[in-house]
């Protein structure tokens, strides 16, 4: 359980995660972001619901298939987080910012006007391959069952059709990224995790058959 006020960086729900080990957190910047509610911990408003939250989760964690399968999604959470991802992104804005400060190296596809704290999640069509020149170095590009998926920091859905365009793609799906777009990239969630409570909308959600209903059904 955390009663913290503001955890930006997520470290606590994500040790517990690592460890199958679901947490109650309060609903503050931050810790929301890292606990998925329903599947590897709860969301709580305000501290006054802490006691109840404990009561009823202690009480479905002593059902081992619900345990199990709690812990089951508590490690899949904790497994798209990693140091690797992290350190590759701020060497990526470094080589961006040398790029920039090169003229010789500025070409269009970093000269992209947007606002820095702006991101675009794309997905395009099946059989596109996967572009080799045309992004920013700080963009991400992964492929998912032979689908392209890309995010494309500090770009607006304008420019990324402008983004799109330059690299000859028809067909694409665009939207504003997420917050788990931001927090694990383009990467599709497990769909174990893909339709947790408290999920915000995503227009790509893998459908999967919910093992948790039987216990969303129980009172509280």
């Amino acid at each position: 359980m955390s009663t913290a006020t503001a955890e930006l960086a997520g470290f606590e729900p994500l040790r517990a995660a690592a460890l199958g080990v679901p947490c109650l957190v309060l609903d503050t910047p931050g810790a929301d972001n890292f606990v998925l509610g329903g599947r590897t911990g709860y969301v709580v408003a305000d501290q006054e619901q802490l006691g109840a939250e404990i009561v009823r989760g202690v009480r479905l964690l002593s059902d081992q298939r619900y345990a199990d399968l709690t812990a089951r999604c508590c490690r899949l959470w904790a497994g798209l987080f990693g140091w690797d991802r992290t350190a590759q992104l701020l060497a990526r804005v470094v080589e961006h910012r040398i790029a920039m400060a090169d003229a010789g190296r500025y070409g269009p596809a970093q000269r992209r006007s947007a606002r820095s704290d702006i991101t675009t999640r794309v997905r395009l069509p099946a059989g596109v391959p996967a572009p080799t020149a045309g992004l920013r170095v700080t963009d991400e590009v992964v492929v998912c069952d032979g689908v392209v998926e890309l995010l494309l920091n500090g770009c607006d859905e304008v420019d990324a059709v402008s983004v799109l365009r330059r690299l000859g793609v028809t067909g694409a799906s665009v939207r504003l990224a997420g917050r788990h777009d931001l927090l694990i990239g383009p990467r599709r969630l497990p769909p174990a995790l893909a339709g947790h409570q408290g999920d915000r909308g995503d227009m790509w959600r893998v459908p999967f058959y919910d093992e948790f209903d039987v216990y969303r059904r129980q009172p509280a």
